[in-house]
């Protein structure tokens, strides 16, 4: 049987070409090596046929790479020893090994567009992680936000601007449905269904997240997150200098500024815990249960992990607070039924008297001393003395706090000292001296401006009404006190409100009228509307002015010094407590709603 010139394939009788590599054998026989491209065959059945090189860029890249060539193996291939094709020849096996080559060519690109487009594709997510990781951990550039409060881009899936970015001098963070949000248009969705609880700072600067796995993080003003540890619970300390938390069966400590975590104590069956206001004491309670008693032992511990102190009592009190010195610790007792105030020093626990029947105290920012308010009276309490006295008692007492922050039954001023605050006493403002004596503010029956004393470290102002028709500025300053008549008109004042450092005061009157009060003097605000009984309101939150009248609208003090409706159908404007993040709206069906920004969330009161 002959045999192909060229590849050794054995060829039947009369083949003019070789099936196999298309060698013209019939040419080969007359002598002929030159061959006419044309007269080539076709590639064999299954073989692809390359085309144009754009063509070959064009392809899809297939799982198998390898071209389908229906070609049986060659086994022990043997050249013919008689005829060797001369290196002139170019012309079917030239043309079929170009072919060839073209066809490797093609699989080699085809293999270089697949890599590329796998790097690629890993560098696209890659990219893409990082840009979801910046848009969940609060790093989302708000320059994307229009006018409206929509977002503009299409990165990510938080709704970076249902809130909108906000002017503020301080950062506040709030969680809504899973969703942290700040007052400077970032949100971070990171946790959204995966929250089992979120604790604050004080100042709702910053908050820890834990998750449902029991994972603790914690989240900086600008919304990026950190883990911090396995835990079940979380506490800020009064400045936000740390946060302390449980782990198993132990106490930690995390600083806020630099990251680093410590075990404070290690203790079983731990309950209740306490951080002092400036993190340098941590107070906890933990049950021992024996022969059907329980002893209730509470130790105070340095940050460093050193005991101060280890009490037993019989009864189970719900922590208050702590002292910054680590002496004191105070509670409420259920147990008891009083709805007093105790504290825990040199191992005896005593009430604080005046604070039964629920009556309201007010501590310093060291947790030393507290004002004790009822309805009839206010006292001055001293931890040093451990004892209450009367400073103020008539039909009606109103006390009039500087900054603080809620605990459970009591209230923290950011003060070191309870001096400025300033007492109601049946109409008559009296301020409170350095020696917790009352000073009056003016003989004559008055009202107050604000409901909250500005101000710290013995400077500070207060804000009253003359015949509601003129708004007295008081200010304090080393213990000399001035009164300044900054607002007067004809008309009587209906509401007052400023902000926190009385810098900018809002007052409207019964006809209607807004002004906009600052120490260069008062500027009447045009608002076209109907509306009388304007109510104003400062919303913390995002630091600007919020009006209601009984038009049913609600309105908001712009970037241009412009009052603009944002709401319909609002029947009432209020904050929660004075420094209350939460300003509530209610609406004409009697909804409430906590307003952030551009966002109403309803709530049931």
């Amino acid at each position: 049987m002959m045999k192909c010139y060229n590849c050794g394939h054995e060829l039947n009788e009369g083949a003019k070409y070789c099936p196999i590599c298309g060698f013209p054998i019939e040419q080969a026989n007359n002598g002929n090596n030159v061959v006419n491209q044309n007269s080539l065959p076709r590639p064999a059945a299954g073989m692809q046929q390359p085309g144009n090189m754009q063509q070959m860029y064009n392809m899809q890249p297939r799982v198998n790479l390898r071209p389908e060539v229906n070609v049986q193996p060659q086994v022990n291939v043997q050249q013919p020893v008689n005829i060797q094709p001369s290196s002139k020849w170019g012309g079917a096996s030239t043309a079929l090994k170009h072919k060839t080559e073209m066809i490797v060519l093609a699989s080699i690109i085809g293999v270089l567009i697949l890599a590329a487009v796998i790097f690629a594709n890993i560098i696209w997510g890659l990219d893409s992680k990082k840009s979801d990781k910046a848009i969940a951990s609060g790093t989302t550039d708000s320059s994307s936000m229009s006018s409206t409060g929509t977002d503009d881009s299409e990165a990510g899936n938080t709704a970076v601007n249902d809130i909108g970015k906000w002017e503020v001098s301080h950062i506040i963070i709030t969680e809504i449905d899973g969703v942290l949000y700040n007052n400077q248009g970032l949100s971070n969705d990171e946790f959204k269904d995966n929250i089992e609880d979120c604790y604050f700072s004080k100042d709702s600067s910053a908050c820890a997240v834990l998750d449902k796995e029991n994972n603790l993080y914690f989240v900086r003003g600008d919304l990026t997150t950190e883990l911090v540890d396995k835990g079940s619970f979380a506490e800020f300390s009064g400045d936000g200098s740390c946060m302390i938390y449980l782990n198993s069966a132990s106490i930690k400590m995390f600083d806020c500024k630099t990251s680093e975590t410590k075990v404070i104590v290690k203790a079983d069956n731990i309950d209740e815990t306490a951080v002092s206001a400036n993190g340098e004491y941590i107070g906890f309670l933990n049950a021992e249960h024996e022969d059907g008693n329980t002893k209730y032992n509470y130790h105070v511990y340095t940050k460093d992990g050193e005991e101060v102190s280890a009490d037993v009592l019989d009864e189970r009190y719900t922590v208050e607070g702590l002292s910054n010195d680590g002496k004191k610790v105070y509670f409420q007792c259920y147990a008891l039924g009083e709805g007093a105030v105790y504290y825990l020093k040199d191992g005896k626990v005593s009430k604080i008297e005046g604070s039964e029947d629920h009556g309201r105290a007010y501590f310093d920012s060291g947790m030393d001393d507290a004002l004790i308010v009822r309805d009839d009276s206010i006292s001055y309490f001293s931890s040093e003395t451990g004892k209450s006295e009367k400073i103020a008692s008539g039909n009606m007492c109103i006390l009039y706090p500087k900054g603080y922050y809620n605990n459970l039954i009591t209230a923290t001023m950011y003060d070191i000292s309870l001096e400025g605050c300033v007492i109601d006493l049946d109409d008559k403002f009296y301020r409170i001296n350095d020696q917790m004596k009352l000073v009056d503010i003016s003989a004559e029956s008055i009202a107050a401006g604000c409901d909250y004393v500005s101000g710290s470290n013995g400077n500070y102002k207060f804000l009253y009404q003359e015949n509601n028709k003129c708004l007295h500025m008081v200010t304090i300053e080393n213990g000399q006190a001035d009164d300044t008549i900054i607002y007067e008109s004809n008309n009587a004042i209906y509401d007052i409100e400023a902000d926190s450092d009385f810098n900018d005061i809002w007052i409207t009157t019964y006809v209607d009228e807004i002004y906009h009060v600052t120490k260069d003097g008062a500027e009447k605000i045009d608002y076209a509307t109907d509306a009388s009984s304007i109510r104003v309101v400062y919303d913390i939150f995002c630091e600007r002015f919020l009006f209601c009248g009984n038009d049913k609208k609600l309105a908001c003090l712009n970037q241009d010094n412009e009052i603009t409706v944002i709401r319909e159908n609002c029947d009432y404007i209020t904050s929660d407590y004075p420094f209350s993040n939460n300003t509530i709206c209610i609406d004409t069906d009697k909804k409430y709603y906590k307003v952030y920004g551009n966002m109403y969330i309803e709530y049931e009161q």
